[in-house]
């Protein structure tokens, strides 16, 4: 009888481990299932200082690399769009060039005023471009089309007066925070005095499409509105690789912090999966000796 009294705290201890192992199972479930060592901080309460540290880090780098993303595919368009200002002016330049050597004849006034108004209306075309629905030559008035050729008053007639009475935004920049220490700042507007340059020239030109003083002061501002657009190509390649550069640092902190919380917040599913089989083996075979335990009744032990 004695050893049969005795067994019950052998049946209290079959309990306690069955429960024990089944609440291992379950923790192992949801890590097997979730990745995650822990569904909450407090089941990692040792490291979640550094955890949140690191999530933190890793989350306004991403943001700043959101920005940049932003900043460089607007760069990229206004890049594009410069360098089709380039071909245009290069255009103008060779036909300018022709008609004031008389090879491309210079008889027909009405075509050269055509093709002077043909060519404004190319570059205000251009420099009304949009991005994501904003225009992008115009500070920071990104709803309205900076250049309007048509405003009232807007009709230059001097080469020596500059006239910028076509433009309809403000002189404000870009901006973007690309890291905590980075701001770029960036931005050409239409009323810059190299496009104003070529909107006046040619405005003169198409009102005097004949006079050869008149064809060659519109070559003279052209020549240096193309030399101005050159230098804008320049310094748009330089901020871009600014840009590229400082994103290319944080993909590589992105990594580094991605496998430091990693190591801290995941698990390896295939060994928990690994770990879970082993658990419910174990699981079951406490189940089983428990039950055989439970069957014995007090009349067994009063036998």
């Amino acid at each position: 009888m004695t050893s049969r009294i005795a067994s019950f705290p052998n049946s209290n201890g079959l309990i306690a481990q069955s429960l024990q192992l089944q609440a291992d199972y379950n923790t192992t479930s949801a890590q097997a299932s979730s990745g995650l060592k822990a569904q909450y901080f407090s089941g990692i309460s040792g490291d979640t200082k550094e955890l949140v540290n690191l999530s933190s880090q890793y989350q306004s780098i991403t943001n700043y690399g959101s920005n940049i993303t932003h900043a460089t595919n607007k760069l990229n368009v206004i890049q594009d769009v410069v360098s089709s200002i380039n071909d245009l002016l290069s255009t103008v330049k060779s036909q300018l060039t022709s008609i004031g050597s008389g090879t491309n004849g210079n008889s027909n006034g009405a075509l050269t005023t055509t093709q002077a108004n043909s060519w404004k209306t190319q570059l205000a075309s251009l420099l009304n471009t949009q991005y994501a629905g904003e225009y992008l030559f115009g500070g920071s008035v990104t709803d309205t089309a900076p250049v309007n050729l048509s405003a009232a008053g807007y009709a230059p007639t001097s080469f020596s007066t500059a006239d910028t009475g076509y433009y309809q935004g403000n002189s404000a920049s870009n901006s973007v925070r690309a890291s905590k220490d980075l701001t770029v700042t960036f931005g050409i507007t239409a009323n810059n005095s190299a496009f104003e340059q070529v909107f006046r020239s040619l405005s003169i030109l198409a009102a005097d499409p004949t006079t050869s003083a008149t064809i060659t002061s519109t070559q003279n501002m052209i020549s240096s509105a193309f030399n101005s657009v050159a230098d804008m190509s320049s310094d748009l390649t330089t901020k871009i690789n600014i840009l590229n550069n400082e994103s290319q640092m944080q993909s590589a902190t992105l990594e580094h912090l991605s496998s430091s919380i990693s190591s801290l917040r995941d698990v390896d599913i295939a060994a928990a999966s690994a770990n879970l089989s082993q658990l419910n083996t174990q699981l079951q075979a406490s189940y089983s000796a428990l039950a055989l335990v439970l069957k014995m009744n007090l009349s067994t032990y009063l036998r």
